[in-house]
């Protein structure tokens, strides 16, 4: 009879912790300030995410080595007139070196701003990739999400009309 309530308790245990991972793995960081955060550009040069341009922004923490990002990239370069047209900004955000963003952008023809994150993912609270941000021009969060989530004109009218 012991035996089988130190099982149970030990299987408690370990499921209680596989959903405390999970929540955690696959969360998105509630508060994240991003007039706070200063990142570089490839080229070195510093520079501040505060919105004071109006414009929409969709902010997607991304790396080089995140299979799930790659897939994006073509379906975003076929978004970019789109973009253009409602004047929505798509930033990419990283933590790996400029030695590696750099020569990756230039592969890839990358059409969007890639920067630089001074700390790594976790230190905001991301722990999946990609991870999206989506604020209206007024710097209101419209929609946060982790993994692929695919994004068209009606996604673009859901999160942008009337706003």
């Amino acid at each position: 009879m012991r035996n089988r309530r130190l099982v149970s308790f030990v299987l408690l245990l370990l499921l209680v912790g596989a959903g405390l991972y999970q929540y955690r793995k696959y969360r998105v960081a509630p508060e994240l300030l991003f007039d706070a955060v200063s990142v570089q550009t490839l080229d070195g040069k510093t520079f501040n995410l505060q919105n004071n341009t109006g414009k929409p922004r969709i902010i997607k923490f991304f790396a080089t080595w995140c299979i799930d990002c790659r897939k994006e990239l073509p379906k975003l370069v076929k978004l970019k007139l789109e973009f253009e047209k409602r004047k929505i900004d798509l930033i990419l955000l990283s933590d790996e070196d400029l030695s590696t963003l750099e020569p990756f952008a230039q592969f890839e023809e990358l059409q969007y701003p890639l920067y630089k994150l001074p700390k790594p993912f976790k230190a905001y609270g991301i722990h999946t990739l990609p991870t999206t941000y989506v604020m209206d021009g007024k710097g209101k969060m419209v929609d946060t999400f982790t993994g692929s989530k695919t994004i068209d004109s009606d996604q673009l009218d859901a999160w942008f009309q009337n706003k």
